[in-house]
């Protein structure tokens, strides 16, 4: 398991020159995951943070944590988010900048939205925080940005990555299997996205770096070991998805974005996350898993495409608005803004997809070794009953298609979705799998 190597102290809390041009730092200092998480929470805060008062942030699902946490601990308080799903907003971020200031150490009790919200909070006061996950449901414990709702946007802020972060074995492996899903179907994002960061380099000449790509040798084996009888919740599986799931993180602020474990498929959540009313979200993870199941089918088409096949559609600028406009209503602008950063004049979409065509078998080679197809996907999605299909997670068919025709236009962020468009495939494709039945 080489990915192991990138959670031990050779790389924590250090910075390392690489050949790509750039630093990669990995900022977390300390990482823990065993049988022992509240003792080395307690000794890691008397002996780095004695002088601090713990503000163990939690919401209902998490509060025992916390309150058990608070026991064996002296100047602590609990912030609490009373509710069992507090919305990731700018609203709940601002409600803990009230409370932080200088002397307080925040300790993120939860998953997800917990963690993301302290991490912001801790960013905007310029305060460490310590992360105390509760269940191994998601990739972004060690993240360095935030992923929130500003204006009913999906927005990606800069953030903190945490000090520290505790896992209690005990505490994770008490988590419901379906956040237990959420997590693995989160990691089976790395067989799509990764294809996306290609292209972006490879079409858009974007960063791109090989060594961050080596961190995640090994993840196909152990996704393989951990999907195995995974509705048994054995400790040594879940102490697995854990780890995998923080070096996940690393690589990610390794590279200085999501961009390695974070396409087209995350972009089919984040627009559910956008468009649907909080009551039909489903977690993070179980999003992507659909996600990743019905992008694969993408790639797999793309692997099989001519170059007579390509029929280029040039986007216009008044066109792309209206679209946007009429499609996402009150988010229109804000989609519009973000859009725009992407978009590209005429003349230089002509020279894209002339480059698109010159090299498109480079770039399928290039693309094919760091991407499963769904035949390839089956075991991991059988052995784990994961989900694959919208109906699996109460959406509609009609919620799935309006996310893969639409969900390019809400990030920056150039993928599978948008060379399909250019080179007018996307709408087809599309209308081929749902009329197979196959997503």
């Amino acid at each position: 398991m080489k990915w192991k190597k990138f959670l031990s102290s050779e790389y924590l809390g250090k910075i390392f020159s690489c050949s790509c041009g750039r630093k990669h730092a990995f900022p977390v200092n300390f990482i823990y995951v065993g049988d022992e998480g509240v003792k080395i929470l307690e000794k890691f805060i008397r002996e780095e943070f004695s002088l601090f008062t713990i503000f163990l942030v939690c919401d209902l699902n998490t509060l025992k944590f916390a309150e058990s946490i608070g026991n064996s601990l002296c100047k602590t308080k609990i912030f609490l988010f009373e509710d069992t799903k507090p919305l990731p907003t700018i609203e709940n971020a601002k409600r803990l900048l009230d409370v932080f200031d200088q002397n307080t150490l925040p300790v993120a009790v939860g998953s997800g939205t917990i963690t993301d919200l302290v991490r912001f909070a801790s960013f905007k006061k310029k305060i460490p925080f310590i992360s105390y996950p509760t269940a191994p449901s998601m990739n972004g414990y060690t993240s360095s940005i935030s992923a929130l709702l500003v204006e009913g946007l999906k927005t990606t802020l800069p953030a903190s990555p945490p000090c520290a972060i505790i896992a209690d074995l005990s505490v994770i492996s008490s988590a419901p299997l379906i956040m237990l899903k959420a997590g693995l179907g989160d990691l089976l994002s790395r067989f799509v996205a990764a294809g996306d960061w290609v292209i972006s380099g490879e079409i858009r000449e974007e960063y791109f770096c090989p060594f961050v790509l080596h961190m995640m040798e090994g993840f196909e084996e152990t996704i393989r070991e951990i999907a195995k009888d995974f509705s048994q919740k054995k400790p040594e599986k879940i102490k697995l998805l854990m780890e995998l799931l923080l070096v996940s993180g690393l690589v990610m602020t390794a590279s200085g974005s999501s961009r390695p474990l974070s396409g087209a498929e995350h972009l089919i959540s984040h627009y559910w996350d956008m468009t649907l009313p909080p009551e039909n979200w489903s977690l993070h993870g179980l999003q992507v898993s659909v996600g990743t199941w019905v992008i694969s089918y993408l790639w797999e088409k793309f692997f099989s495409l001519k170059k007579n096949e390509i029929a280029p559609i040039l986007e216009k600028e008044e066109e792309w608005r209206e679209i946007v406009r009429g499609h996402f209503k009150s988010l229109g602008k804000k989609v519009e803004e973000e859009y725009f950063k992407k978009w590209r004049s005429l003349r230089e979409q002509e020279e894209e997809i002339k480059k698109i065509k010159e090299n498109l078998e480079k770039i399928k080679i290039k693309t094919r070794k760091e991407t499963k197809t769904p035949p390839e996907l089956e075991n991991f999605y059988s052995s784990a009953s994961l989900p694959r299909r919208a109906e699996e997670l109460g959406k509609e068919r009609e919620e799935l298609k309006n996310a893969m025709l639409f969900a390019r236009y809400i990030r920056n962020r150039y993928t599978i979705l948008d060379l399909l468009h250019s080179l007018g495939l996307l709408e087809n494709y599309i209308f081929e799998l749902f009329k197979g039945g196959k997503v």
